[in-house]
């Protein structure tokens, strides 16, 4: 495989993110693919986790779930292409369970080009955003605000550079490295902080279906006459050197 490119973005505030870019991955056509109009490419985005490492800091075994709510996925398109919104409904999503499940973020058909950036805005909410801990012995679990700074504002920023081309079904994949360390309890005030490092997977790549743009092998260029190409379709190719009458007043009309 080629040599992976790693850039590291440091976001604005305590938020920081490691991005590290992949090669493009293309393979054959699926037969889920997702029908599309013509110079366009479908994209989805996925986030999932790796299993943390036996030397994790940061939550303990006494965190039972840690939720977070997503509110919007959106993407940026080079070439004054804008942005544009693949998830505008708020979905929860538990990081405990990231390493055994893949966590669908959106999904889009967008002109083929380019995608600069990619943001994720999370809620802020103590009512949305938190930690189950475990309960002791007797007693109910305890719920605790988690804190993820600049979540619904800028949101987590994800800057690359993915390539979309036309008829092509797309896959970008996030992970969240050791999704453990990347929760922590703020030491002064007793709630719980997600700072991600999130690394960019591989663009997946594969073949896909376009709508027909209306074309067909022998489109219909003149009338009552066929010339020396080829008419594959049910019209004719063009005028042709059609013979013709002098006499006949139609000719002129040709």
């Amino acid at each position: 495989m080629d040599s992976k490119k790693h850039q590291i973005w440091k976001v604005m505030g305590v938020l920081a993110l490691t991005l590290v870019m992949g090669t493009v991955l293309t393979a054959c056509t699926t037969s889920d693919s997702e029908t599309m109009p013509a110079n366009y490419g479908t994209v989805s985005i996925e986030l999932k986790a790796d299993a943390p490492n036996g030397n994790s800091a940061g939550i303990d075994e006494n965190v039972q779930s840690a939720m977070v709510t997503v509110l919007s996925v959106s993407a940026h398109l080079a070439k004054g292409g804008g942005w544009v919104t693949f998830s505008e409904g708020e979905f929860e999503v538990d990081l405990l369970n990231l390493p055994d499940h893949v966590q669908q973020l959106g999904f889009g058909k967008l002109p083929a080009g380019k995608i600069t950036q990619i943001r994720l805005h999370i809620s802020e909410d103590a009512d949305k955003s938190f930690v189950w801990e475990k309960p002791l012995p007797g007693e109910f679990p305890v719920k605790v605000p988690m804190k993820v700074p600049s979540g619904d504002k800028s949101g987590i920023k994800l800057l690359g550079h993915w390539n979309i081309e036309e008829c092509t079904d797309n896959v970008i994949g996030l992970t969240i490295l050791d999704h453990h360390s990347a929760i922590h309890v703020h030491p002064a005030h007793g709630i719980y902080i997600f700072r991600p490092v999130i690394k960019l997977d591989e663009l997946i790549v594969t073949e896909g279906v376009c709508e027909d743009d209306g074309s067909q092998d022998g489109d219909d260029d003149g009338q009552d006459g066929d010339d020396d190409g080829n008419d594959d379709g049910e019209g004719d190719d063009g005028e042709g050197d059609d013979e013709c009458d002098p006499a006949d007043d139609s000719c002129l009309d040709r």
